[in-house]
Formats: C-alpha cells, structure tokens, sequence
C-alpha cells in the first residue's frame, strides 16, 4: 500500500507545478509499477509517464534517451491494458503519446493526441484525466501562440478540477490566472 502514497504525493506535486518533487516520486515508485501489472494501474502509469516527461524535457543525450526508454515501457503496458479495457486506459495513452509526441517536437502529432485524450476523457466522465488533458493542451496551444485557446483549454480545466472535487488546484489556477474567473463570470452574465 506504500505506493499509494507516492502515487498521491507525485499526483499532488504534478498538479502544482513542483515536477522535481513529482519526478522523485515517480523514481521511487518505479520498482513498485513493475509489480503491478493490473489494469487499474493505468492511472498510476500516466502519472509515472507524465513526471518522467517532464524530466526529459528537461534532459539531453543519455539521460533524456534513459527517461524516454522509461517512459515508452510504460506505455506498452498502458497499450496493453487498452486493449483489454479500452475504457480505462485509451484516453491515458493518448495523453502520454501527446506529451512524448510535444517532448518530441512533432507538434502535429501532439494536437491530435491530446484532442483524442480529452474527447475520450468527456466520454467516459474521467474528470480527473479531462482536467489534466485540458490543462496539459492549454500550456501547448499557448506555446503555439493562440492565446484564446490557450485561456478557452485552461477554462475546461479549471472548471474539470472543481467538478472533479480538486478545489486547491482550481484555486491555485485561479491565483495564477485571474481572467480565468473574470472570463468565467463574463460568459455567465451574458
């Protein structure tokens, strides 16, 4: 049950940005994924994935090439468990190919990907992956330079995570981005 909590303190420490913090953990629960081999462990990959992306992106040469072989290990387990149960882990695999696919520069594949994560997401009510996928598309349309995209995505988010019961993050995106409610309130008294 001790990966529990480094499951919980690396999904905290994404969520708020602190993504060394969430890299460690994920380092520490890496021996631990080995074991599991459940499909319910989807949730558990994706965030192992995301942390180790993160990292990477940060990295060159045979450290970013370590982090990636990592991360492509996990996601054949997160393609097999898609094929046994397409429901639980799909939308998952489709975040972690858009976020290897921006890490890699193929920004085509990158949009397509996170749209794919984020329908299936909506489909299946997974606000958890909805709220991610939406933020994680909104800091890449804003990379791209579409600002109104980029403010509707994290809107999408932002309201995901309070509906999913994440009321510090929605509060912390709301600190770091006051139009998010002021553009929220402008759409209600229209």
């Amino acid at each position: 049950a001790i990966w529990i909590i480094h499951f919980m303190q690396l999904m905290i420490s994404y969520f708020f940005g602190e993504y060394n913090t969430a890299a460690q953990e994920a380092e520490a629960m890496e021996a631990m994924l080995h074991l599991h081999l459940h499909p319910g462990f989807s949730s558990l990959l994706v965030a192992y994935c995301l942390a180790l992306l993160t990292m990477a992106n940060d990295c060159h040469g045979r450290a970013r090439r370590q982090l990636l072989k990592k991360v492509r290990r996990s996601m054949k387990r997160l393609e097999q468990f898609s094929s046994y149960i397409p429901e639980n882990a799909l939308h998952k695999l489709s975040l972690v190919q858009a976020e290897l696919a921006v890490v890699n520069g193929d920004l085509g594949q990158a949009r397509g990907k996170y749209l794919v994560a984020i329908s299936l997401a909506s489909e299946l009510d997974d606000l958890a992956m909805r709220a991610i996928g939406c933020e994680r598309f909104a800091v890449f349309v804003k990379s791209q330079g579409d600002g109104i995209d980029a403010l509707h995505r994290f809107q999408e988010a932002h309201e995901a995570y309070k509906k999913w019961g994440a009321i510090a993050k929605a509060k912390q995106m709301e600190k770091d981005m006051p139009e998010l409610v002021s553009e929220e309130s402008n759409i209600i008294l229209l």
